[in-house]
Order: structure tokens, then C-alpha cells, then sequence
């Protein structure tokens, strides 16, 4: 994996799964994203994928899921509220990250 660029708006990659790595053919990885609702727009999205396909260039097959606001997160496994790191939102009733432990 290499450093991502930066770009123009705030966005938290909240979960980075790899499946099945120990078999080429059909090893896999999906990213979840938290982005600024603001900024979700077309030209940004194709700006964002670039990066990260960049970023994340193995395995060959790469997913992303974006999300626009903490209500969409959906907790998995261990949780640790965002607004213990993001004190923007503290506000909001469903911020939660989820950590894989791995």
C-alpha cells in the first residue's frame, strides 16, 4: 500500500477487508468510507476511486463502499464511537467504527 494524496475534501476510510489472501484467484478487498456529505458529488467520487485504486493496487479486485453520514455505519465486531475521535460528531446519535482486530 502506498500513502494516499491528499485531495480537496475530508473523507475516513473506516474499514479495509482482504479476503481470502491466501488464494490469488480469488483474493479480494473491500474498503468502507465515511466521506463529507458536501462533497459527494461525481468528479469527486472519480478523484477518490483514482486514489485509492492507486493506493490499494493489490489484489487486482478492490470494492469500495462510500457513506455520507454516521447514521449509515453499521457497527461490526468491536466499536469505538468516531465522536471519540472526530469531535464533530458528537452530535450524531449513531457514530461508530468498527475495528477488525487484525
Amino acid at each position: 500500500m502506498s500513502i494516499l494524496r491528499s485531495v480537496g475534501f475530508n473523507y475516513l476510510i473506516y474499514s479495509n477487508n482482504l479476503f481470502s489472501p491466501e488464494d490469488l484467484e480469488r483474493c479480494r478487498r473491500h474498503l468502507y468510507l465515511l466521506m463529507d456529505e458536501n462533497a459527494f458529488n461525481e468528479e469527486n467520487l472519480r478523484e477518490l476511486f483514482g486514489i485509492l485504486s492507486d493506493a490499494f493496487s493489490e489484489p487486482k479486485e478492490l470494492s469500495v463502499t462510500v457513506h455520507t453520514s454516521p447514521e449509515q455505519v453499521r457497527a461490526w465486531g468491536r466499536e469505538v464511537r468516531l465522536s471519540n475521535m472526530i469531535p464533530e460528531l458528537s452530535q450524531a446519535p449513531l457514530s461508530y467504527l468498527s475495528l477488525d482486530g487484525r
